[in-house]
């Protein structure tokens, strides 16, 4: 080998190394900064923005009465995270914005004050344990028809809970979903839910079931037991006078 030839190509193979090194440091940073969130802060909320969204992460306030904001400088509230506001039992009443779309794991966990809810009609996800522990909660109401599942534990310890409709749009009740729920005494479970666990109910004895005759909801009943009222034998309509057709109406109207 000829004298500096070597030295060349080292010293061009170290040029390449390093260029490789660089361009695999500079990946990586893009993607540890493409990954990174920034958290705002905007009164009792901590919350997160993404394309036009945000994301409440945690709530630290202490009221009774919380409303949470239709946005934050622009950014649509659309999600609640996990465990966002877990354990603060001075909420007794709780106002969701109409544009939500999903509740993460125990959003709302151990709200042992909360006495009622309503779901917007935008919402397309409810997720496991976020009413967990809700032991005041005393009634849920559904707006959506966008959510198919009622997940694990959802309502687990839900001890005020009487009655409850749950949406024509779910197909599936979860492990646990109800269980607990000592004073649940109805339920209206649609057509289109193809799926109970079977310990969706543990720990709830006196329960009737609203259902369609020949429905899977219908099946679980007599097989564990329950009480059952068809809603195939009720006449249905506005009996209550509240502009609502619900679980409310189909126990007062029954055909003779």
């Amino acid at each position: 080998m000829l004298p500096g030839i070597g030295n060349d190509i080292m010293k061009k193979t170290l040029k390449l190394f390093i260029s490789l090194f660089l361009v695999v440091v500079l990946s990586v940073s893009i993607m540890i900064s493409a990954n990174a969130v920034t958290y705002f802060k905007s009164g009792s909320f901590v919350y997160s923005r993404q394309s036009g969204y945000a994301t409440i992460e945690q709530y630290d306030g202490d009221s009774a009465e919380v409303v949470i904001p239709f946005d934050f400088s622009d950014y649509i509230v659309d999600r609640i995270a996990i465990s966002a506001f877990q354990n603060h039992n001075e909420i007794t009443t709780l106002v969701l914005p109409e544009q939500l779309r999903f509740i993460d794991a125990a959003a709302f966990s151990n709200l042992s004050s909360l006495k009622n809810i309503v779901i917007p009609k935008f919402c397309q996800q409810v997720s496991s344990f976020v009413f967990s522990g809700c032991t005041a909660l005393e009634s849920v109401e559904f707006r959506t028809e966008k959510i198919e599942k009622i997940h694990e534990r959802t309502f687990y310890d839900c001890s005020s809970l009487k009655k409850i409709n749950i949406p024509q749009s779910v197909k599936s009740i979860g492990d646990a979903a109800f269980s607990n729920c000592t004073n649940l005494e109805f339920i209206l479970i649609p057509k289109n839910v193809s799926e109970i666990a079977d310990n969706a109910f543990s720990g709830v004895n006196n329960m009737t079931i609203l259902c369609y005759k020949d429905s899977y909801a219908a099946e679980f009943a007599e097989q564990w037991n329950y009480n059952i009222i068809y809603i195939d034998d009720l006449l249905f309509g506005d009996a209550n006078g509240d502009t609502v057709i619900d679980i409310n109406d189909a126990t007062i109207i029954q055909k003779k």
